[in-house]
Order: structure tokens, then C-alpha cells, then sequence
């Protein structure tokens, strides 16, 4: 199963209810890109690509996980130290490793760069599959977004 490509509902709506004529230039003013994109088809076709990514990490990993999480809890405190579970722990390091932290931060600060409704879009799936792990996931990419928009970056 997968949360976005086995939708035809949200493939219809990426399509055509974001009006990327307006939203990609301000997110890439040119092109080629310098992440190698030459037309703004390659960058939608990478914008479906990570939502495809994490609609099947959603489904098929966070659904099944998360009545292990309830079970088990997110962490607890030992001698005033968060010890966050095992099973919250993967779901940090696979978030991680598939680039979800910040990822509608600006590359120069290691984010991807995509556009505000990926991201909403990508968080919508791990909130489908369970609600307390978008709870984590996003708590650490609405700090990043607050140092992107309110913080000096000429430090």
C-alpha cells in the first residue's frame, strides 16, 4: 500500500489544484536547476517522487509501527534524561535518512528546498499512519523552519 501513489484523489489534487505556474519560480527562478533539473515537469516528477516515498514509508512501515509506539511509549525520563524509545528511534533515523527534517528548509541550511505543500502534503501521509509520530516529525521541522525565517543566517 502506499498513501499517495495508490490515491487517485491526491495524485489529481498535486496536479491540478496547486497552482505550480506561480509557486515553482519562487522555489526555482531558473532553469536548468542546480540540482540538475531542466524543466519544471523534472521538478514535479521529483516532487511526486518523495511524496510516492514517503506515502509507502507511511503505509507500509508508520501504520503497522505505530501500535508499537502506543505500547511502548515515545521515551521516558531516567535521572532528569529523556531515554526516547527504540522503536521512536527508528522512526527518527529512517525520517532522517529519507531527508524528512527541514526538508522545505533552504539547501544551504541541508534542506531540499521544496515547496511548503510537499511538505504539508508529506506530513498529512505520516499523520494518516499515525498521529504522534507526525506530532515528533514535526516539532523538529517547525524549530528549523522558526531558525530559517526568524534567525541571522550570516553567522
Amino acid at each position: 500500500m502506499n498513501y499517495y501513489s495508490d490515491s487517485s484523489e491526491w495524485r489529481y489534487l498535486f496536479r491540478n489544484a496547486i497552482d505550480w505556474d506561480t509557486i515553482i519560480p519562487l522555489y526555482q527562478p531558473s532553469f536548468p536547476t542546480p540540482d540538475g533539473f531542466n524543466n519544471q515537469e523534472e521538478l514535479l516528477s521529483f516532487y511526486e517522487d518523495l511524496l510516492t516515498a514517503t506515502g509507502k514509508w507511511a503505509a507500509e512501515t508508520l501504520t503497522p509501527r505505530a501500535a508499537e509506539l502506543d505500547q511502548v511509549g515515545g521515551g521516558k525520563l531516567v535521572e532528569g534524561q529523556v531515554q526516547t524509545s527504540s522503536v521512536l528511534q527508528q522512526t527518527y533515523h529512517e525520517a532522517r535518512e529519507m531527508g524528512l527534517f527541514g526538508m522545505t528548509m533552504d539547501a544551504r541550511f541541508g534542506g531540499m528546498g521544496v515547496p511548503a505543500s510537499i511538505g504539508i502534503l508529506s506530513f498529512e501521509q505520516v499523520s494518516r499512519a499515525c498521529v504522534s509520530t507526525n506530532t515528533q516529525l514535526g516539532f523538529f521541522s517547525i524549530i528549523a523552519d522558526m531558525i530559517e525565517r526568524f534567525c541571522p543566517t550570516d553567522l
